[in-house]
């Protein structure tokens, strides 16, 4: 639909630049006539008076086609930049998200490792007092407080577990979330670069038939030269 907008704008200029064409080449040709007179003016003088008016009208026809180029490829390259500018900010925004996602994770993982090292050193602490502990003070075996200590050592142990498994999923969500964040990215460059191949074929199209006008215009220059070298010699054998 927006191409068929552009095809209807750009006829309707080429119908208004041939009609002021027109208008050009009559005036050249009434001002032939004006300074030479009908009466007095020689087949020769009109002849080259014509061909003079449509060089010109072609010279003004192939400076606005290289115009056209120019303006072409300039936005074109204004149309690149912008894309590549959204392209690379979309990098950007991806990579500091899953930044901090990742360091989220990082965090995770070290404050893990400080909690572990503790327990480590801890336990290490806790063996070698209860075996310097037993060295020393050889006595009969509590049952109850061996069976009370063995169930609160349990109990840590079982709730260090969950907090560990807790931890897991959280590092499993965040892994998710990045996994998306990149996802995201992918759709969201693949439908830029579909943005941009569509406006670089819309501003084609849209140069392609105005270099296409210009060089019609050109033609029709030729071919009003032709008609009008026709009707001089007409006038010549009368």
């Amino acid at each position: 639909e927006e191409f068929d907008k552009q095809a209807s704008e750009i006829q309707a200029s080429y119908d208004k630049q041939r009609t002021e064409a027109k208008k050009t080449y009559d005036a050249a040709i009434v001002a032939i006539n004006k300074e030479y007179g009908i009466a007095e003016s020689t087949t020769k003088n009109k002849i080259e008076l014509a061909k003079e008016a449509t060089a010109k009208l072609k010279e003004s026809y192939e400076r606005e086609e290289d115009a056209a180029r120019t303006r072409y490829d300039f936005e074109m390259a204004q149309i690149k930049d912008i894309y590549s500018a959204r392209m690379l900010l979309l990098n950007a925004e991806t990579d500091a998200q899953v930044k901090a996602l990742q360091g989220q994770i990082d965090a995770i993982d070290q404050q893990t490792e400080r909690e572990e090292l503790v327990i480590t050193r801890a336990e290490e602490q806790r063996k070698l007092i209860e075996l310097k502990a037993t060295h020393d003070s050889a006595k009969n075996d509590k049952e109850r407080a061996d069976a009370y200590e063995a169930w609160k050592e349990y109990e840590t142990q079982v709730a260090r577990n969950e907090l560990l498994r807790t931890r897991n999923e959280e590092k499993n969500v965040l892994r998710d979330q990045i996994e998306e964040a990149r996802e995201r990215a992918e759709s969201r460059k693949k439908q830029i670069q579909l943005e941009e191949d569509a406006a670089l074929k819309s501003l084609k199209i849209k140069y392609e038939a105005e270099i296409k006008n210009y060089k019609d215009l050109a033609t029709a220059a030729d071919t009003d030269l032709a008609n009008e070298l026709v009707r001089i010699e007409k006038d010549r054998l009368m």
